[in-house]
């Protein structure tokens, strides 16, 4: 008696991703690209999302959890504590360009000069410094946050919010050598540091090191009282 043949699994039907999912696969690529180290440098132009036409509310933004994952919680919290509030400087005025005339680069998440925020910016890429060769070669040693082919010491560039506080924790007097520059730094850069502060989160660099909001934010503080 010849053994009956088992029955052929049902076929399943293509499935087919919606826009959640196409969003979704976007948001793990950028977080993949964060964690390779590329938050204060540039995201490759695959990854980053088409610019919006107009200047509306801003969209939620990721931001850096561990080992640079995004974390939604906090990026919630950024969002609600910065409102719909233009781009002002540390000072309350207007935000003035990072880039100066001497420079070799142009800065900024968008490459525009200034530390504008942006929505899909994982670094928040807020702080205005001159550079120095101490900091260069911290941040590429202890963070894999190498910054020398696209700036020098001297120059100036719009470093993370988490490089600024891995400057403060590892020089709290000297910050490295950074020269904060007030009035081309984000206002908003506050914003971020309060929020991680409340939050009890460390900030988190390419290379898992931890550093403290409140300390950054101390120190931004001394620095740039308005």
């Amino acid at each position: 008696m010849a053994s009956e043949l088992p029955a052929s699994p049902p076929t399943k039907s293509p499935r087919v991703f919606g826009r959640s999912a196409v969003r979704g696969v976007r948001v793990l690529l950028l977080g993949v690209a964060a964690w390779q180290g590329l938050e204060c440098f540039q995201l490759p132009r695959w990854s980053q999302p088409l610019r919006a036409t107009s200047v509306a509310r801003p969209r939620p933004l990721l931001a850096m959890g561990r080992r640079g994952s995004p974390n939604l919680q906090t990026a919630r919290r950024v969002k609600a504590s910065r409102g719909e509030l233009q781009d002002v400087n540390l000072f309350g005025g207007p935000l003035q360009s990072c880039t100066q005339g001497a420079d070799g680069q142009v800065t900024g998440w968008t490459r525009t000069g200034s530390c504008a925020w942006e929505p899909s910016d994982l670094g928040f890429h807020q702080v205005c410094v001159t550079m120095s060769d101490t900091f260069l070669a911290s941040s590429a040693r202890y963070d894999k946050n190498d910054l020398r082919s696209v700036v020098q010491s001297g120059g100036h560039w719009c470093i993370c919010a988490w490089a600024w506080a891995a400057a403060v924790s590892r020089d709290p007097k000297t910050f490295e050598g950074l020269q904060l520059d007030c009035d081309r730094t984000n206002g908003h850069l506050r914003d971020v540091y309060h929020t991680y502060a409340e939050a009890n989160e460390m900030m988190t660099s390419p290379s898992g090191a931890k550093y403290e909001a409140q300390k950054a934010l101390a120190a931004v503080d001394a620095l740039c009282r308005s």
